[in-house]
Order: structure tokens, then sequence, then C-alpha cells
């Protein structure tokens, strides 16, 4: 496969051009000049670094933005051309006080502008939404359900923030603006209608450029239960951010209703981190992210069977996931005895998993992180989380301890990055001329740890909890991973598994679910006892599974 002659900066790519370097960046046999890129198979990481070769061979600021609106090599070479007259140089942000800052527009943090550029792409398609549903049961009064919602939103700045553009950059504002409240009455109305309001707000994307980011819909249920849908792009949400989104939603209700004072603004917001971000990850710093993560990415890593190929299409089917009961306090325990983090255990258990299913002893897995070591952002809703790569070397002749041992460790030398934002690293490396993706670095499988604590509330008059609402079945995802494992802590470990379809041919996926299953309760402990310590790096409590 021959990829297209090196061209001078600026300089106007041919539609020949483009459909080799296509066809080079996927590993198509064939690309036409009017074959869609997305069609022909190519993942977002596959658009990304594609983006970062056009940038560094043709010098054109060209985005992801750009590749999703003209996807074949014709249309996005007409875009190129276009770019290349119109745009003006790049300019230098000024370093000002952050009030001045605020008044032009603030930078987008790097998980923004990622979730932007791909939601601008795409048109608005709904792929980032976030519902949840809050349950109201007892004697509720809807009318402090609003005004609790009114003041999370006026507290929260990242659920009223809309994205313009300066000197043709995306920049964060926050408005003045509530989000809004939509009223439903299903009393006596079958489960089935309230099903579909549910899957409805799931499929409805946001206009980020117009609207708040964040919608809420009021359902009464019965006389005695309401139900808030809640909706938020990811642009201003992560796992950590529902659990903050409960506790500001009944301390709000209880203040209205006689039970307590109103909940205090935090005292630093979203926009602040995006700034900090920009200004920090700069210099050496950023150097040293990016050395340390393409070492821990020196080498491919192994593929899920069915995946040695680039998969051909993003149908990722959603499947429900558990345990036998006891299986969470035995793994706990495993824990408790091997002096490690909880996740480190499931962790290890997916290693253990990839390691038997591949063959390979050397696993590289993805796990999501919270990514809130920044002071304050331990009460800021937004878009925090990041994912790291965590490479670990089995030896089969160790015992699952060692294993376990060994998983922990290398979750720390990951956690050193966490700061750095993957996505943005991997197209930055891959600008320099260090392709991970390209080289098959990259995992094929990723971990995701949400544990549920205290998601129910006892508030004056009546009860409120809170549930994702996750949709089972097949849908368009842009995501790489041949497999994500997405677990919480629910009277048991249970959770969901997502499937790439097209890695999976046959019924090797249903196969490879009783491996899973076994390579977890092998690590389970002979004795049981209780741990309540905070894990450091569980995402879920930290963070939320992101496409990659």
């Amino acid at each position: 496969m021959t990829a297209p002659a090196q061209a001078r900066p600026g300089a106007t790519p041919a539609a020949a051009d483009l459909a080799e370097l296509f066809r080079d960046t996927i590993g198509a046999a064939e690309f036409g000049p009017d074959d869609s890129f997305f069609r022909a198979g190519g993942s977002s990481l596959d658009a990304m670094r594609l983006v970062a070769r056009l940038h560094q061979r043709y010098g054109v600021p060209v985005t992801l933005a750009d590749l999703f609106a003209q996807s074949t090599p014709r249309g996005l070479a007409e875009r190129l051309a276009t770019l290349a007259t119109t745009t003006a140089p790049t300019r230098r942000r000024s370093i000002s006080v952050t009030a001045r800052r605020r008044r032009r527009g603030s930078p987008l943090s790097a998980s923004q502008r990622l979730f932007h550029d791909m939601d601008r792409a795409s048109g608005g398609l709904a792929f980032f939404n976030a519902v949840d549903v809050f349950r109201f049961t007892g004697e509720v009064d809807p009318d402090a359900v609003v005004a609790a919602v009114d003041g999370l939103v006026a507290r929260q700045w990242a659920l009223r923030t809309v994205v313009a553009e300066l000197d043709g950059e995306p920049v964060q504002r926050v408005v003045e603006r509530a989000a809004p409240i939509r009223h439903v009455d299903l009393r006596g109305a079958p489960p089935a209608r309230l099903r579909k309001l549910v899957r409805r707000e799931n499929l409805t994307g946001f206009d980020l450029h117009a609207d708040v980011p964040a919608r809420f819909t009021l359902v009464r249920v019965a006389d005695d239960e309401w139900q808030l849908v809640s909706c938020v792009h990811h642009i201003a949400y992560d796992g950590v951010s529902r659990g903050l989104i409960l506790d500001e939603l009944a301390q709000g209700y209880a203040a209205r209703t006689g039970g307590g004072p109103e909940p205090t603004p935090p005292t630093v917001q979203y926009v602040d981190f995006a700034e900090w971000q920009h200004d920090t990850l700069t210099g050496e710093r950023l150097a040293d992210h990016l050395t340390g993560l393409a070492g821990m990415l020196d080498r491919p890593a192994p593929r899920l069977t069915g995946d040695r190929e680039p998969a051909r299409g993003h149908i990722v089917r959603t499947g429900h996931f558990a345990l036998p009961e006891g299986s969470e306090a035995g793994l706990r325990a495993a824990a408790a005895a091997a002096g490690v983090s909880y996740v480190a255990v499931l962790a290890a258990g997916l290693a253990r998993f990839g390691a038997r299913h591949t063959g390979q002893r050397r696993q590289v897995f993805g796990m999501q992180v919270a990514n809130r070591g920044w002071p304050g952002s331990d009460r800021v809703v937004g878009c925090f989380s990041n994912l790291l790569p965590v490479a670990v070397d089995l030896d089969p002749a160790a015992s699952a301890t060692d294993h376990v041992t060994a998983v922990h460790e290398a979750t720390g030398r990951a956690l050193r990055h966490e700061e750095m934002p993957f996505e943005h690293a991997l197209g930055l490396l891959a600008a320099q001329g260090r392709d991970l993706a390209a080289a098959g670095h990259l995992p094929s499988v990723g971990l995701a740890f949400h544990p549920i604590s205290r998601s129910v509330r006892e508030l004056p008059g009546c009860l409120l909890e809170v549930r994702p609402a996750l949709e089972i079945g097949d849908e368009v995802d842009p995501t790489s991973f041949g497999l994500v494992l997405e677990l919480w802590s629910d009277g048991g470990l249970r959770g969901i598994t997502r499937h790439l379809v097209d890695s999976w041919p046959g019924d090797s996926f249903a196969a490879a679910e009783h491996g899973l299953r076994a390579a977890f309760s092998d690590l389970t402990a002979p004795t049981v006892g209780p741990d309540t310590a905070a894990d450091p790096v569980g995402a879920g409590g930290r963070g939320e599974t992101t496409p990659a």
C-alpha cells in the first residue's frame, strides 16, 4: 500500500491523492474519489489520525468536522482548497486575565473540543447524549422539583454554556438562560409510553451553538410518582456529574420544602478548568505526557478474536452483564487480601480474560478514569473523565494474586497521565509522526467502573432515586473498541457489555462472555469481608465511558 508523496505545506491535494491516503489510513483494498471514509469502515480514531496527517502534510487547518462533512476524497479536496485560500493564519491566543477571556469567550477543554467537532460533523446526531431518570415517590411537590432544577442549572455553569466562534475557533460562553423543562402527564398510560419518551430523549440531539447542553422532562406517572428525565450532552457531563446532579436536586428540593439550606455554588466552574488545562498542558509538561503515553504503547496491542482486521461498521450491540450473587463480595475480599484498589481487581479480571482469549501475555486495555485532580473539581458538573491505556505483562506461571498486583502497578503508571486527554495526545503524536493507531498499538478492549453509592435520597415527604436510562440492543456508535465492559455496584456486580458487531463474527461473542465471567470468578477470594474505603481510581465514582 503506497502513501501519497510528501506534499509541500500549503499545497492543495487532488482527490486521487486523498483517496490513496484514505485507503492507507483505514487499510481498505480500494478507495475511489467518491467513496465515503466512514462507509468504508473508518472509525473515529481513524478520522483523527487522518486529520493529523492532512494537517501535517498540507499545512491546512482541517478538522474532524471537515472530514465528517466531506467524507469523500473529492468533497474533502474541495474543502481543503477553500481552507487553503480563505483561512487566516492561526493566531496565538493572548495570555490574559480570566475575566478578559470570559468576555471574549474561553477555550474549550480538550474533551469539549473532541465532542464539539464530532457533534458538528455528525449534524448534531445524539451519539453523545447521557439520559438519567430521577424518580420521586410519595407526596411530591412538582414546583419544588422545577425550582431545584433551575437552581442546579444556575449554580453549575457547564449546564448553561454554549459554543461560539472567535477568530475561527470554537469557544465557550456561559449564558444567563435556564434549561428547558417540559411537563408530561402519563397517569393511566401504559409503561411503554414512558419508555418511548425516554428513548426519544436519547435520540434527540442538541445544537451546541444555540442551545444549552441540558434539558429536562418532568413526567407524572401516578398520583404519588413523578419522574424527571434528564438529558445532558457529554460535552457537559461525566459519571461523577450524575451523582453531583442527584445531590444538588435532593438538597435543592429539600430547601424548597423546608428541609434544609440551599446548595452552595462550587468555588470554581468547568470553564476555569478548561482555562487551566489550556494554559498548563504545554511545553515540557505536555512533552512528558506524550513521551510517557507513547512509551506505554511502544508495541502492538493484542487483538480480540475476529478483530484482526479493521472493523467495517459502527454497529455496537449492548447487552446485560452480571456475575453470580456473592461475586462482588469475593472480589472485594480479593482486593483487600492483595492490598490493592477494587478497580484493580476488576481490571485484572478483564486482563486475564484477554490473555486467555488472545493467547498473549501482554495485555493493553483502556480504563476510564475521572481526571478530577484539579482542585475544586469534585463539586463541578462537567466533562473531566479521561481514557487511559494500561499495558501489563501477565506471567502465565504467576498466581492470580500476582496478576492483580501487576495490574495494580500498571494502573498506577498509567495514572501519571490522568490529566492528559488521551484522544488529544494521539492526535499530537500522530502529527509528530508517531501514529500509534496506524501501528496497531491501541487497546481494543475498555473498562469503566461506576460504583453506585447512596443512589436513594430521603426527602421531605418523598424519596428520590436515580438510574441511568440504558438502551439494550443495537445502535450506531463512533467507537473503535471491539469490547467495552461497564460495571457498577448495585446490590451486586452487574453492568453492560458493548461490542462492535463486526469484530465478533457468528456466535463468537456469546462464547467470549462465558470466558469473561470465568475470569472474574477465578479472582474471587474464599473469605468475605466489607470494603468501604473509597476507590481512588474507579472511574464510575470518578468518570464515565467516552468515545475513542
